[in-house]
């Protein structure tokens, strides 16, 4: 998702006169893009920002949302210019210089044509692809920021205030490039994809009608889509999977305690979610998967139980098994009740057994999915 600002950043530093070069070698400047959503990421960052300022000579600016998810980290090893991402505006244009129009001209819809037909496949013949499952489909961010307030998530310390792409030019890009390529899969991608349109007199039902409009064979896949903003829509949500537009959707549960979710800050309940996961069964709905936090602060082995139990009970295609990490700055960081490294890998195990057993697919850190994927994005040994 952070591609499409990446892409303005590029459009704006073409716009003030520079030249991007093909490598790092032929540059004098590196701008990093960097993640630091939780440890081991943030992590990963700064090992790249060590690597490019020590080894490559080069001037390097940090950007992203490092800066302001863990400054601290970052003034320890950073004393580079630093843009941050709600002041880049301003930043941009003192760094690079000022053209007629300032970043906010530059934010052009991004779409990326689907790269393969099958991910898994496509692994096993190209060891060295990072190719993730969104990869089967046209991608297309429609909305930057989130307005809902899990404590959890460090994400909420730099998001700039939520913002949709406005819908007309997201119909014309989703156009073109079915027209082009003749894919008719269309990945919509967003921070939170639920809140579409909320800011621009629009909503994600409006949307999801306009693009299935382009095409009688569009097929439309959510992802990241809370629960709470399919229960805000459960009447269209319905009738979308009955008209048969929806591919997939990914809907991250998280846990299915009941006093985990509202130490979360997730605004729904168990309630709700079998409310929305009896949908899918009543309608034979089976193309969607979830996400899971293993080992939030006061968690309990009963806890817990209660969310493999839930997703045991609905059988979704996937599940994405992600540890607890802390961030400073956080709301739960001040929570007490912190659970164990050694509990938390065990729940871990304990659920890949079952979840292998009923034939759920499970990616967490002790996956060799993972472990390819953390293969490719950390370099910190170049």
């Amino acid at each position: 998702m952070r591609r499409q600002n990446v892409s303005q950043y590029r459009d704006f530093i073409l716009a003030c006169g520079h030249e991007i070069v093909a490598n790092v070698e032929e540059s004098d400047t590196v701008l990093l893009w960097t993640c630091a959503f939780r440890e081991d990421i943030r992590d990963n960052s700064l090992a790249q920002i060590k690597y490019y300022q020590n080894e490559c000579g080069k001037r390097v600016i940090v950007a992203g949302c490092l800066p302001d998810i863990d400054g601290k980290a970052l003034a320890a090893c950073f004393k580079g210019d630093v843009i941050n991402w709600r002041q880049d505006v301003k930043k941009m244009a003192q760094i690079f210089g000022e053209p007629q129009n300032d970043l906010t001209h530059y934010s052009s819809i991004y779409a990326q044509q689907k790269f393969c037909d099958n991910s898994e496949i496509f692994r096993k013949k190209n060891p060295d692809k990072d190719v993730t499952f969104p990869d089967q489909f046209i991608k297309l961010v429609v909305a930057q920021g989130c307005n809902h307030k899990c404590s959890y998530c460090s994400e909420r310390l730099v998001f700039p205030p939520y913002r949709s792409f406005p819908l007309g030019q997201l119909v014309e890009v989703c156009r073109a490039l079915v027209s082009e390529t003749n894919q008719t899969d269309v990945m919509l991608l967003a921070d939170s994809v639920g809140e579409y349109g909320k800011d621009i007199g629009s909503s994600l039902p409006d949307l999801i009608r306009a693009l299935c409009g382009i095409r009688s064979d569009i097929k439309i896949a959510l992802n990241n889509l809370n629960l709470i903003d399919f229960i805000a829509y459960f009447a269209d949500m319905r009738d979308f999977i009955k008209l048969g537009y929806i591919k997939h959707l990914n809907l991250p549960i998280q846990s299915a305690s009941s006093r985990i979710l509202k130490l979360m800050d997730r605004e729904y309940s168990p309630a709700d979610m079998h409310k929305v996961f009896s949908l899918l069964r009543e309608l034979e709905f089976k193309d969607f998967d979830t996400h899971i936090i293993v080992g939030f602060p006061t968690e309990t082995d009963s806890d817990f139980k209660e969310t493999v139990d839930f997703i045991l009970e609905y059988r979704p295609r996937y599940v994405l098994m992600n540890r607890y990490f802390e961030v400073s700055g956080i709301r739960c960081a001040s929570l007490e009740g912190k659970v164990s490294a050694k509990d938390v890998t065990r729940r871990i195990d304990e659920a890949e057994k079952r979840f292998a057993n009923a034939g759920v697919i499970c990616n967490s850190e002790n996956s060799e999915l993972m472990k390819q994927r953390l293969a490719h994005i950390n370099r910190s040994k170049l």
